[in-house]
This record gives C-alpha cells, sequence and structure tokens, in this order.
C-alpha cells in the first residue's frame, strides 16, 4: 500500500497533472475506503453545525439555496453534527451573529463547529493605508 501511496503522490506532482490536489485525495479516500466500508472516529467533542440557506432576497430570487442548505444540513445529522438551520427571513445578520456567538461560546478546545452559507454573496475590497 505504501508504494501505492508514493506512485499517487508522484502523479500528483506532475505537470500533466490539471486537476485539484483535493478532488484527487477525495477520489483516493473512495479507493481507499469504497462504498460500505465502516470509518471508526475517535473524536471526543462536539461537532456544531451552523447552517444558512437564503433563497428570498430584494433583488434577484435564487432557486436552490435554500434545498442546498437543507441538505447540506440532513447530512450533517447523519454525521453526528448538531444542526442550527437558519433559512430565509429567519437568517437575518443579527440572528446569525446571535447563533454564531452562543454557539461559539459554548465550545471547547476539542469541539468542531462548521458554518455553511448558501445565498448571494458580495466582495468588499478593503484599501490598506
Amino acid at each position: 500500500m505504501l508504494r501505492y501511496l508514493e506512485d499517487i503522490m508522484h502523479f500528483l506532482d506532475s505537470p500533466m497533472l490539471h486537476l485539484s490536489r483535493n478532488l484527487v485525495l477525495v477520489l483516493l479516500g473512495l479507493m481507499i475506503f469504497p462504498a460500505g466500508a465502516q470509518v471508526v472516529e475517535v473524536y471526543e467533542g462536539r461537532k456544531l453545525a451552523i447552517v444558512v440557506g437564503i433563497n428570498r432576497y430584494p433583488i434577484k430570487r435564487l432557486d436552490y439555496a435554500v434545498a442546498d442548505a437543507q441538505k447540506v444540513a440532513e447530512k450533517l445529522g447523519e454525521l453526528g453534527f448538531e444542526v442550527t438551520l437558519i433559512l430565509d427571513e429567519e437568517a437575518t445578520r443579527e440572528k446569525i451573529f446571535t447563533v454564531l456567538g452562543t454557539e461559539l461560546k459554548q465550545t471547547k478546545p476539542e469541539d468542531r463547529v462548521l458554518f455553511y452559507f448558501a445565498g448571494h454573496g458580495l466582495t468588499e475590497v478593503h484599501h490598506r493605508e
């Protein structure tokens, strides 16, 4: 198996490879842990997820952000995460920051926190002076 992994790492360094390393590592994971394989997790902390999905905007409505957020929340729940799901009108800036603040205050160093957002984005340019 070690030789096999060395060959894959050599392949990843090939200049002809245009795939993302992350994609290749995911594919490698699928080869090492095929469907039906059991993965035992020895993690001890809490797993928290805050999932936000917004379709209803005053400007351009989205079609799939809420559905995406719901699916992600469902899958994370199956994986043992404690999920807080915030959708559409409920997903105000104040509510999101309140939930984040509340959840983060309760975490310990061994906990995991995942934040997922599906909706419109905005890029802000900050100039250094």
